[in-house]
């Protein structure tokens, strides 16, 4: 096989990884917005064991712990307006950051929040 079909090859499994990685990341924002955690957690932790060299696996764990730190269970008593912009952060945490703390997390959504 040339090394051109080779590469091809590689970029189209890392491109379906990462597709898995965001469906299961929508997942575990669905079930942290419902308060879910432990099948949250369990949900990360699959995806963690599936592929434990891809940095997204790492950032769901990490996620999942900032979120229970920080939001927990306060997000039911929040407005929508709130819940929106708490989202916001989150994805964008997912997306950019790959080492995830508490700390990031209460600053990303002091920022959205205004």
């Amino acid at each position: 096989m040339s090394r051109w079909k080779q590469y091809q090859v590689a970029k189209q499994q890392r491109r379906k990884i990462n597709e898995k990685l965001d469906r299961a990341f929508l997942a575990i924002k669905d079930l942290l917005a419902a308060g879910k955690y432990e099948e949250a957690r369990t949900l990360a932790n699959r995806m963690l064991m599936k592929y434990p060299t891809h940095m997204k696996s790492w950032r769901l764990m990490k996620l999942v712990d900032a979120w229970q730190n920080v939001v927990g269970d306060a997000f039911a008593e929040m407005r929508s307006s709130e819940r929106r912009k708490v989202m916001r952060a989150l994805t964008y945490e997912y997306k950019n950051n790959d080492f995830i703390t508490p700390e990031t997390l209460r600053r990303r959504i002091e920022e959205y929040k205004g």
